[in-house]
């Protein structure tokens, strides 16, 4: 069988893509298609999945008049795709959110391809919304959603979590210890609100033993927060760690009693796998808001809680990371979440639809 598979621009639709492509049998032929000198063709060709390129532009919501170059980007990525379908000859088409996935799964339905989009967030994205018109399928990552889309065969499944990830996380042996584990972070780049809250936090609570905070500030303001910490007076040492980048998240995540973290679609799922209680602080800057959206679906089902960043402070952050009832009242919740194969749904869910 071949499938055809496309999502860009950031982790939260690349990584879903890659979960559902490791589900495949090894006899089937993987295609790839993405942006040049992405963050896709990156991830991709170090995983030694083929990959083809198109030329394609997000619409720009500031300045109208660029809009020109993007639409005339977008024909030429239909065209693109075009050819790309034509000569692969795909049985399966799959998108997973990004503006490089529209022209791809586009030109699969008008090829009459099995056609199936992903997404990831509690607010759908607009090529997601505006594929739902022409797919066999679409899959979602929360319940109550089914509406935001025009299409009758809306499937929840959750959202996959990489297999590595998975991996690490089965066969890690985590010893809990007396103290409390905060673990802090802004996504892979760092959220300079994020660390400037942080940075208030440690200083009241480095002298607290009994808790350990390790904050990653992404690489970009890593300079910075540690000449903060060290105008503040404060030694980071055993109980106070910071990292510009953590390579062993998925560790870090299962020995933390509290993640303080965005609420991107790809934390959350990693959150939900490894049941870590977590204050979620949706990033005001995402389209359409959709951090919100997400965060507040975790609150709903009581499994974290969202505090927006004109309402949190420093004081807050230590309360709750103080109140064992808070932490604990989450655990419970963890409790009687099971964890599923969602790649593995997302598979069957495609299979059923090819033996049509």
């Amino acid at each position: 069988m071949k499938i055809l598979v496309s999502g860009g621009g950031t982790g939260g639709h690349i990584y879903p893509a890659i979960s559902i492509i490791e589900t495949f049998n090894e006899k089937d032929e993987i295609l790839y298609v993405g942006k040049k000198n992405s963050m896709e063709s990156r991830l991709i060709l170090d995983l030694g999945i083929p990959f083809k390129s198109i030329i394609i532009e997000g619409f720009n919501r500031k300045n109208k008049m660029k809009n020109i170059v993007v639409i005339f980007k977008l024909i030429i990525g239909v065209i693109q795709s075009f050819f790309i379908v034509l000569k692969f000859k795909p049985d399966v088409v799959i998108g997973t959110g990004g503006y490089v996935s529209g022209p791809v799964v586009f030109v699969g339905a008008i090829f009459n391809k099995k056609t199936f989009i992903h997404e990831q967030n509690a607010f759908p994205g607009v090529t997601n919304r505006i594929l739902s018109k022409f797919v066999n399928k679409v899959f979602v990552s929360y319940t109550g959603i089914e509406n935001k889309f025009k299409n009758d065969n809306v499937v929840f499944t959750g959202n996959p979590v990489r297999k590595k990830f998975k991996e690490i996380v089965e066969n890690l042996e985590i010893n809990k210890n007396d103290y409390i584990t905060v673990l802090s972070f802004g996504g892979s780049g760092g959220a300079k609100f994020l660390n400037d809250l942080m940075l208030e936090v440690i200083k009241k609570l480095y002298h607290n033993k009994e808790i350990r905070i390790i904050h990653v500030t992404g690489k970009k303001y890593y300079d910075e927060f540690l000449t903060n910490i060290e105008e503040s007076e404060i030694e980071a040492g055993d109980n106070i760690r910071i990292f510009d980048y953590l390579y062993e998240m998925p560790k870090y995540m299962m020995e933390a009693d509290l993640v303080i973290s965005r609420a991107g679609a790809i934390s959350i799922s990693e959150l939900k796998y490894t049941k870590t209680p977590s204050i979620l602080i949706p990033s005001p800057n995402v389209t359409d808001n959709h951090q919100e959206f997400n965060a507040k679906m975790m609150e709903k089902d009581g499994l974290a809680k969202m505090v927006l960043e004109k309402e949190i402070n420093s004081d807050q952050v230590v309360e709750l990371i103080e109140s064992d009832e808070f932490i604990n009242e989450i655990k419970l919740k963890f409790n009687n979440y099971d964890n599923e194969n969602v790649s593995e749904i997302i598979y069957k869910e495609i299979m059923k639809e090819v033996k049509k």
